[in-house]
């Protein structure tokens, strides 16, 4: 196992939780510079594209045929360079015969609207949720579609669109407005996109003067753009960008070497990107949380709005799943570094693996909450992955390994979060599948025998304070440093799950009702398994809304967990508990167990 230091164990600030903690720090001072890579994935042709389109159709009418190289044959029979605003003078000089051609290629017909193309993708729905959110109020575009002015118009933005020098005398001043979309090659509608590597050399002199302005005074997001086709752009870029705010280059394939060596300098930061979908999905998310609950690190906050962002799209139960799996092989990957901890710091190392957990934990908290039957199964996936952990008992000599039991620590989060989001909504189906998840661990035979190692067994027993926690390590007796130890699990994931729990008594009471069951089940299990319970295991405790169940009981408060067990009605009522298979579904173990924890 790698030794890590303690430092190690902090979360790890990512490019996009860098730029979501600038965005929301100075809000709206960014403007996003939207490219190609946002339009394609709709179906939209890039305006190189188009222009090389209406050629061949053109050819084809003249010729019959469609040349191998349409800018020679373009050249040659009409006697200028290939370029849009040559192109649409020759074949539609008229202005209604070349709205009607370029909207029939532009705009969706019947069949593409079935396939849901040339209308705004998830990506730009989010680019106009950060509009509304005022986090942005400049966005740049090199694309000439509509598509980012229409997912404005469908939440009520109704922006300023500059689509060209020509608009600058007459426009209100950016700052003035709730958006202005520059549309720096233009607007298939007008006849003037710029798209030849001629045009892209350099803008007319008050358009790029309005763009380096723009530039200077506003921090960049960029998405779907990569630097290499537009020299005018790019070197505005380089001259102005990252002088006042940040600068920050959201990119999937390659960036232009001039920005790359920008970033290389420290003047901006590369976020690496899979799609521009997942970028804004990640990016409003977080924002959302950030301004919902601003107390949440911000690594809580992206995981749990995307989380809900998806949930809410009902887009894609894939694209959930390979979210949360990513988040969670992440958090392994760290979890997998712990090494040789210093007892001394244990501690603090126990907060900062606190913090680590937190996300993923709290996500599935969120989603067993917000969620339906139909994502049992990602939740789930996701906890396995967290719960991978070694035991943290050497069953060959039984000594307690401090950095095995603190790697399950996170899953003991998710355990906890799980079911109290569970809890929340009455999921009896998912409460018993979480109960129900085998883990590997070791169990105390008794003083003589020491441990003794099975295969599996439920995560009650195995993800348990005393399991998972050294509770010896402030010298102090052990009920109260198991205590302390657990309620710091229960404290992480409490401030994440209010939107469950509005009332604090009411997430107080839920985590000592799912802690009295735990204990139940606990006892009940080694009885049933002929397994000793272990000694730190001996008597219940609910306190804090933990899972500890080592010590005294805690003092009564009305109802005291034991009664609100017993009279419960409805879903997590003892009866239909019982009917789903908990206890063996045998009221006499349930009986049992009670008299014994209390």
């Amino acid at each position: 196992m790698p030794e890590v230091s303690r430092s190690d164990l902090r979360p790890v600030i990512t490019p996009q939780l860098a730029l979501a903690a600038s965005m929301y720090r100075d809000r709206g001072v960014y403007a996003v510079l939207a490219g190609s890579g946002m339009s394609t994935a709709a179906g939209i042709k890039t305006g190189w594209e188009l222009t090389k389109q209406l050629a061949e159709l053109e050819a084809q009418k003249l010729d019959g045929t469609v040349p191998d190289d349409i800018e020679v044959w373009w050249s040659a029979n009409k006697g200028v360079p290939l370029d849009y605003s040559n192109l649409v003078e020759a074949i539609a000089p008229a202005i209604g015969t070349r709205r009607t051609l370029l909207a029939s290629i532009i705009e969706p017909n019947d069949d593409e609207l079935a396939l849901g193309l040339k209308l705004p993708t998830a990506a730009h729905r989010g680019l106009a949720d950060l509009v509304v959110a005022r986090h942005v109020r400049v966005i740049l575009t090199t694309n000439f579609d509509r598509l980012i002015e229409q997912a404005l118009s469908s939440v009520g933005v109704d922006a300023q669109v500059l689509t060209g020098p020509e608009d600058l005398p007459g426009m209100t001043p950016v700052q003035h407005t709730a958006c202005t979309v520059v549309k720096l090659h233009g607007d298939y509608g007008q006849a003037n996109i710029l798209n030849t590597a001629r045009e892209l050399a350099s803008y007319q002199a008050s358009w790029s003067s309005f763009v380096e302005r723009v530039l200077h005074e506003y921090g960049l997001v960029t998405i779907g753009w990569s630097g290499a086709s537009d020299d005018a752009l790019r070197r505005a870029i380089v001259a102005t960008c990252g002088q006042l705010y940040g600068c920050f280059f959201g990119v999937r394939g390659d960036l232009h070497a001039e920005l790359r060596e920008m970033a290389e300098a420290g003047m901006a930061t590369v976020v690496p990107v899979r799609t521009a979908d997942e970028f804004f999905d990640e990016l409003t998310g977080a924002l959302k949380e950030l301004d919902h609950q601003p107390t949440r690190p911000l690594k809580t906050a992206t995981v749990i709005g995307t989380t809900k962002r998806l949930l809410q799209q009902r887009r894609t139960l894939i694209e959930l799943r390979e979210f949360l799996l990513r988040e969670a092989r992440l958090l392994k990957e760290r979890l997998d570094a712990i090494a040789d901890l210093d007892p001394n710091a244990y501690l603090a190392d126990v907060d900062r693996v606190l913090l680590l957990g937190e996300p993923v934990a709290v996500a599935l908290g969120v989603g067993a909450y917000y969620g339906t039957p139909a994502e049992h199964y990602i939740w789930n996936d996701v906890f396995r992955v967290v719960a991978d952990q070694p035991m943290p008992l050497n069953i060959f000599g039984g000594a307690w390994v401090q950095e095995l039991g603190l790697r399950r620590l996170p899953a003991a989060m998710a355990f906890q979060a799980a079911l109290l989001g569970a809890w929340a909504v009455e999921d009896l189906d998912f409460i018993t599948l979480m109960l129900g998840q085998g883990i590997r661990h070791a169990f105390f035979e008794d003083a003589l025998a020491g441990f003794n190692s099975m295969a599996t067994c439920p995560a009650f027993v195995a993800l348990a304070p005393p399991e998972v926690l050294d509770v010896n390590v402030f010298g102090h007796p052990t009920v109260r440093c198991a205590a302390d130890l657990s309620d710091k699990i229960t404290e992480a994931i409490r401030v994440n799950l209010e939107d469950q729990y509005p009332v604090r008594s009411d997430f107080r009471f839920a985590s000592q009702d799912i802690g009295y069951l735990v204990a139940l089940l606990q006892h009940d299990w080694h009885i049933e398994n002929g397994v000793a319970p272990h000694q730190r295991w001996s008597g219940g405790t609910f306190q804090g809304g933990s899972f500890n169940t080592i010590g005294a009981f805690i003092d009564p408060q009305p109802p005291p967990a034991p009664r609100r067990f017993t009279e419960r009605l409805g879903a997590l009522s003892s009866s239909r508990l019982l009917a789903a298979g908990l206890f063996g579904g045998d009221p006499r173990r349930l009986a049992r167990a009670q008299q014994a924890v209390g």
